[in-house]
This record gives C-alpha cells, sequence and structure tokens, in this order.
C-alpha cells in the first residue's frame, strides 16, 4: 500500500467520522501536499546477470506463503507477463507446454510457453498444494491469485 493511499483510506474514515459527529477534523487531508508523488514508469530492464541474482535473491528473502514464493520463482523462470501467471490453470498445461488462451494474453493470440526442467519441478510442488482447486498459484486466503497478494507486499 502506497503512502497516498494509506492517506486516501484514513480520509475516508475521518470523513465518516465528521459526519457521525465523532470528529471535527480530517488530519489525513492536512498531510496531502507533503506526501511524495509516487514515481510512474518503466522501470529499466536487468540486463546484467548478476543483478539479475540480486533481485531474484531479494525476492526469495521476501516473507511470503510457500505457494506465493514458487510462483515468483516460476514467474522468473518463464519471463511471462504477471497477469498470466496470476490466472494460470492446470487444464492450460499440456505436459512441459503451457498453453495461455488468447483471452489471457495481451496480443489476443494464443501463447504456448515451453518450460524448463526447473519450471516442471515448480509445477510439481505446487500441484501438492494445489492440485484439488482450478488456479495453479491460488492465494490461501482469499479469492484472487497469490502473485497479486505479492505484488501488494513487494
Amino acid at each position: 500500500m502506497t503512502a497516498s493511499v494509506a492517506r486516501k483510506r484514513l480520509s475516508a474514515i475521518f470523513i465518516h467520522a465528521i459526519a457521525s459527529g465523532l470528529a471535527t477534523s480530517d488530519p489525513a487531508e492536512v498531510i496531502k501536499g507533503a506526501l511524495a508523488p509516487l514515481q510512474k514508469g518503466r522501470r529499466p530492464a536487468i540486463i546484467e546477470i548478476d543483478a539479475l541474482r540480486d533481485m531474484l535473491r531479494a525476492a526469495e528473502d521476501i516473507p511470503s506463503h510457500p505457494i506465493t514464493a514458487l510462483a515468483m520463482r516460476f514467474l522468473a523462470l518463464t519471463a511471462v507477463r504477471p497477469g498470466e501467471v496470476h490466472g494460470m490453470s492446470w487444464h492450460e498445461l499440456d505436459g512441459a507446454i503451457w498453453r495461455i488462451p488468447k483471452e489471457r494474453v495481451k496480443m489476443r493470440k494464443p501463447h504456448a510457453v515451453p518450460l524448463s526442467w526447473q519450471a516442471v519441478e515448480i509445477l510439481e510442488a505446487v500441484r501438492v498444494l494445489t492440485g484439488r482447486g482450478p488456479m495453479v498459484f491460488p492465494n490461501a486466503r482469499r479469492a484472487q491469485p497469490a502473485l497479486q497478494a505479492f505484488a501488494r507486499k513487494a
């Protein structure tokens, strides 16, 4: 959660409190101008192997649910878009080929992703944890994919 989002949520609480007669002002509104704007734009590509190793190690060090950690490793091994891993279902797998339907691909064309033996090993490990449900990487606590929750943490 960004500072701006937290401020907006607090402000909504204070507005409700003012309307209910429980508060007379919104202190969250006062700090609005003091918050630095969120930096938007593209992040530079990681093109150095050492930088990639550092990024992967940093991701591994973030405390997360085992399914989320496996999803992050799978994402790094396949280099697909996070949204494609978010919605991955077991029926999209055909041996060592992951067939992503056109409805879930940015270019609206079906996409086949050959899977390395390491990616297949991750799928075998996650199947033990999630194989009964339709999603490969579900969120254990909410009805949303595991990576979606992880992205908010990171």
